[in-house]
């Protein structure tokens, strides 16, 4: 039987307060079956007027029945920047960036400050960034990103034939000391992995996920001559790669991330879908590279594997009402690892 499984309704949205779980799996919509039918057309009859109600027939694990659910449809808007402070952790900070948009920094800027006001010690004791599933945008705001957490050192260089080399330096000014932890995944590229390899390559935070798309080009878009073609269209030429700070370009091979970490507790790393995977890709340039944060993650992994929760967080709810994020939550272990050693090591050189 082909029917719409529920991933996991958004947080404080319709679907959630009506009660509707991830795993559900939807049935009928207003008693009408959707069995077989393609997940575009199972939205289309859900969606509906602004505060009319949909109904819908759920399968659950653990119910016997068939339930019914009833939605009071609303507007919904998914926000490009949201955060929050992480369940079960102390003061530590999550902000998400769907996008790299003129917006960006100001949003992200904005989303900080809103979490320090929430916290219960007056401020971040650490903070997760999530770059999961951000295909990009504009350079700038990537640079502008990477600039609030980096007081030295550079942040991704632009190399082309024409021009030479073109290297964007972080600044000391309005700079974040909070300890970072970054996400990432294959669904990561171009700006994300900009912002990536300059918090690993300047040692500044550790990357947690799965290896990132791997798009290190810059494109343009080229108007042919007219009396070649009179039509209107475009030609997308590639001009040049971006390097990160360490000389290394990640086209085709990506951002590995410091801790690889799969989707779900006890599950595997997926195959996702890169650069490697697109026709006529560019080639990759081969070059060894060691995390500066290799030590680091060392003394982090032994401690998570002691202190470490989320797994039995997951555990004391294995079936929660919106979708467990283990690789935030596993995210969050090594942030309080990070915390905990940053601690350690400040503390050995006060007292040398």
């Amino acid at each position: 039987e082909e029917y719409t499984v529920v991933e996991s309704p958004l947080d404080g949205y319709p679907a959630q307060k009506a009660g509707l779980r991830a795993g559900d799996v939807i049935t009928h919509v207003d008693g009408s079956s959707i069995k077989g039918m393609p997940l575009m057309k199972v939205v289309k009859r859900i969606r509906g007027p602004k505060g009319e109600p949909v109904v819908l027939t759920v399968q659950r694990e653990g119910e016997p029945d068939d339930l019914e659910i009833t939605i009071v449809r609303a507007h919904v808007a998914i926000k490009n920047v949201s955060g929050r402070i992480i369940e079960h952790h102390k003061d530590l900070g999550y902000i998400k960036m769907n996008l790299f948009i003129p917006s960006s920094v100001d949003h992200v800027v904005a989303m900080h400050d809103e979490l320090v006001k929430k916290t219960a010690g007056g401020q971040l004791r650490g903070l997760v960034l999530d770059l999961r599933g951000n295909s990009g945008g504009l350079l700038d705001q990537s640079v502008s990103i990477a600039d609030l957490f980096l007081k030295k050192g550079n942040i991704v260089s632009v190399r082309n034939r024409r021009t030479g080399v073109e290297t964007s330096p972080a600044h000391r000014r309005n700079t974040w000391d909070v300890p970072l932890v970054v996400l990432v995944d294959d669904g990561s590229a171009s700006a994300s992995e900009i912002v990536a390899s300059a918090i690993q390559d300047n040692g500044r935070g550790l990357l947690v996920g799965d290896r990132t798309f791997g798009k290190a080009s810059v494109q343009v878009l080229k108007q042919p001559l007219p009396y070649i073609s009179p039509r209107e269209y475009f030609i997308k030429l590639t001009v040049s790669r971006y390097y990160s700070p360490s000389g290394r370009t990640i086209q085709v091979v990506g951002v590995k991330p410091d801790f690889e970490v799969p989707p779900e507790v006890g599950g595997d790393m997926p195959l996702g879908y890169r650069e490697e995977n697109l026709s006529n890709y560019l080639k990759p340039i081969q070059a060894d590279y060691i995390s500066p944060n290799k030590k680091l993650s060392d003394r982090v992994a032994k401690c998570t594997q002691k202190s470490g929760i989320a797994e039995q967080i997951h555990t004391a709810n294995p079936n929660p009402q919106i979708k467990y994020d283990y690789q935030l939550m596993k995210a969050a272990d090594y942030l309080e690892c990070l915390i905990d050693d940053q601690n350690r090591q400040a503390a050995k050189t006060a007292n040398e």
